[in-house]
């Protein structure tokens, strides 16, 4: 399970990184969501949605089993000593690092921001 971003209907308007945030953090800091939204380089103005596809890969580099697979999605437990190993391997650059928080922050599909999105440009595939 994992949430897909539709790019080319995104407007940046941020209301996914609000409703994470809110959501897991019950803060309205956007730098504590687990969805990156970004201005295209390639095409003014478009937006580049970052979001966690569950591919493994942070779970395979984590030393210490602080990422797991739990209900089809990866994870992230409080074991987490920030070693920042899953960051450095995400191919899609989508685990962040708050300083404030304990652990990173990686998508864990709860599907928050596709609710919160009012284009739907994120949908849930199972």
């Amino acid at each position: 399970m994992w949430i897909r971003p539709q790019d080319d209907l995104c407007t940046g308007c941020q209301a996914c990184r609000l409703a994470c945030a809110q959501h897991h953090f019950h803060c309205e800091e956007l730098e504590r969501a687990a969805i990156g939204i970004r201005l295209d380089p390639q095409q003014e103005g478009r937006y580049l949605i970052a979001v966690c596809n569950q591919c493994g890969f942070c779970e395979v580099v984590c030393p210490v089993g602080a990422i797991r697979k739990d209900g089809g999605v990866y994870r992230v437990y409080p074991e987490c000593t920030g070693c920042l190993y899953c960051v450095e391997v995400c191919p899609l650059s989508c685990i962040y690092v708050h300083p404030e928080a304990p652990e990173v922050i990686k998508c864990d599909a709860c599907a928050a921001c596709l609710t919160a999105c009012p284009v739907g440009a994120l949908t849930l595939q199972r």
